[in-house]
């Protein structure tokens, strides 16, 4: 039945009305809403077999009008024709330029979706230091569990940051102090590093590196519903008071604003407690 309904359609035997409403109209419709279940591997095949279907569309309808207009000598409906098929082209050309781009955002995101199962961070001292470096957000964090968890000779994190998310800083500083990990800061650490780097069981940075302070800004994805800037800087306090901080430097800890930073000589950190050797 199948095969005759094409082969009649494309040889114009069916009614104009009935072919412009059901084969050009709805045809198109029902496949625009099966295409959005198409995988993207049959993405080619798919769109070679909405271009048939079109010119199929195309060529029966002509058939048809021609047909129409020899048998009834009427105009009108005939120019109707046009119409539906300008509608149907416009209808396909969207409906496959919407098909290239869900495949396209779809095949991006499962390439960002693999690098980020996939990416580790890097190790040196023969396997057993990790280094922690750039933008402090969940996919670094991922990263630094996925590291450690492969990689168990593990017992030094090397920081090299300028911050990010306070809550990323807490959490890599709560699995550094579960597995007694030391902390080593070769150029800088400011920010939401510092947090990590506090965790350390042993705390050491380079001759030339830095460490900076400043108070919080909570925006972003930094922003949690109802969460007090000076509620957070409290908690943050006490987490750097719990690893023997002095309190003249508790006191100076986050006088700096967000758009500044508090940068303390290696001394001042060294008698603060900040390093430990």
């Amino acid at each position: 039945m199948l095969k005759q309904f094409i082969k009649r359609h494309w040889l114009g035997q069916y009614p104009l009305l009935l072919t412009l409403l059901l084969t050009v109209l709805v045809l198109r419709l029902i496949l625009g809403q099966v295409q959005s279940v198409i995988p993207a591997i049959a993405m080619l095949p798919w769109m070679v077999f909405t271009l048939v279907i079109m010119v199929w569309q195309v060529v029966g309808t002509f058939r048809a009008g021609d047909r129409y207009l020899q048998e009834t000598g009427s105009i009108i409906l005939y120019w109707c024709l046009y119409f539906f098929l300008i509608v149907n082209v416009v209808l396909t050309g969207l409906q496959l330029a919407d098909f290239l781009s869900q495949n396209s955002v779809r095949q991006q995101a499962s390439a960002v979706t693999s690098q980020l199962h996939n990416d580790k961070l890097p190790l040196s001292r023969g396997g057993t230091a990790v280094t922690v470096s750039g933008d402090f957000s969940w996919d670094l964090r991922a990263a630094f569990l996925r590291t450690i968890n492969a990689n168990t000779s593990v017992n030094t994190v090397i920081l090299s940051s300028d911050g990010g998310l306070v809550f990323t800083g807490r959490a890599l500083a709560l699995t550094i102090s579960e597995r007694g990990f030391s902390t080593h800061v070769e150029s800088h650490c400011y920010s939401a590093c510092t947090l990590a780097f506090m965790a350390g069981r042993h705390r050491t940075m380079h001759a030339d590196a830095k460490l900076g302070f400043h108070r919080y800004r909570l925006d972003n994805a930094n922003q949690t519903h109802g969460v007090s800037v000076e509620e957070e800087l409290l908690v943050d306090r006490a987490h750097f008071s719990k690893n023997g901080i002095s309190e003249e430097f508790l006191n100076q800890l986050f006088i700096a604003n967000h758009n500044d930073i508090w940068i303390p000589d290696r001394q001042t950190l060294i008698n603060a407690g900040v390093l430990t050797q």
